[in-house]
């Protein structure tokens, strides 16, 4: 369309004709759309930090009942880094799956959405149905910083298991 205007406005170069195309005559409205979508971005961003809390708050818990355990396996010659790596692995494996499943529900979704629709009120949003489209790059996106912020999440509790002694669990039961 700009490139079409760009032609028109170009044989009409005498002054007297303004030419637009339906995004400067829609301004108000991809501006909306736009707002829109960076804050549905945001939304998006603040659910997958709010899963990561979640994620802490089971290891966590994972690690306080499992004090014990992690002591007697000090005790037996368990590295630090060997249980870190072992808390790292579930916080991983919790992740991956909060992620796939995730992904798979907002893929069916979608589908499901350009399959049947979501009917609009055309004279209140200019459009019959919710539009809907599908980028790979855009679930790729979202996937990586899911696994990212919950391996971030994992970190801590990791690390608190980790450093734990065994004379200090044994103490406190």
């Amino acid at each position: 369309a700009r490139a079409i205007k760009r032609v028109v406005d170009e044989r009409l170069a005498n002054g007297l004709y303004n030419t637009m195309d339906w995004e400067e005559l829609n301004h108000g409205l991809f501006t909306a759309l736009r707002i829109q979508q960076i804050v549905m971005s945001m939304v998006l961003g603040l659910i997958i930090v709010l899963a990561a809390f979640t994620v802490i708050a089971t290891l966590i818990m994972v690690v306080l009942e499992k004090k014990q355990e992690i002591a007697v396996l000090k005790a037996m010659g368990a590295t630090d880094f060997g249980l870190l790596r072992s808390f790292l692995y579930q916080g991983a494996f919790v992740g991956l799956i909060g992620t796939a499943s995730g992904l798979a529900l907002g893929y069916l979704t979608c589908r499901v959405l350009l399959i049947y629709g979501f009917p609009l009120d055309p004279k209140v949003y200019f459009i019959s149905q919710l539009p809907v489209q599908m980028h790979a790059s855009e679930f790729a996106l979202v996937g990586v910083f899911s696994l990212l912020v919950c391996l971030t999440a994992t970190v801590w509790p990791a690390l608190y298991a980790a450093r734990l002694r065994p004379a200090e669990a044994f103490r406190e039961h």
